[in-house]
């Protein structure tokens, strides 16, 4: 099984101001940590029901973070902004598991409208 996970740091336990999101914050660093314990948590149920490749994208801010020391060793993280127009889904593709067949076709269109918005040529 191939899992893809967007993690955004609102979602995090215990955030219960936007400020609480920034960097410059006192705290932002305790929440960064419990995000990341958060990710592994989602990561360790997963490969525990047998997913053996997962993915993950920071998609927070300046999408740098989950802290990577503390995630599966099995699990992918990509950090940083590609430019891509999936934007916080970026890295996600049709070969991953349980996608919904409209979302199927739209991270298609979403594939191939960058690709061609950078010059790529496809071939089908």
């Amino acid at each position: 099984m191939k899992l893809f996970i967007s993690a955004d740091i609102e979602g995090t336990t215990g955030i219960a101001h936007w400020n609480e999101t920034e960097k410059n914050h006192p705290d932002w660093k305790y929440f960064a940590d419990q995000m990341t314990k958060e990710v592994s948590a989602a990561c360790q149920g997963a490969m525990a029901a047998g997913c053996e490749d997962i993915l993950i994208k920071d998609a927070h801010d300046s999408a740098r973070n989950l802290n990577p020391r503390e995630l599966p060793e099995c699990a992918k993280l990509l950090r940083g902004w590609t430019g891509a127009p999936a934007s916080m889904m970026a890295g996600l593709d049709e070969s991953f598991d349980g996608l919904d067949p409209n979302m199927r076709v739209l991270v298609s269109n979403l594939l191939t409208e960058y690709l061609l918005e950078v010059g790529a040529t496809i071939v089908v």
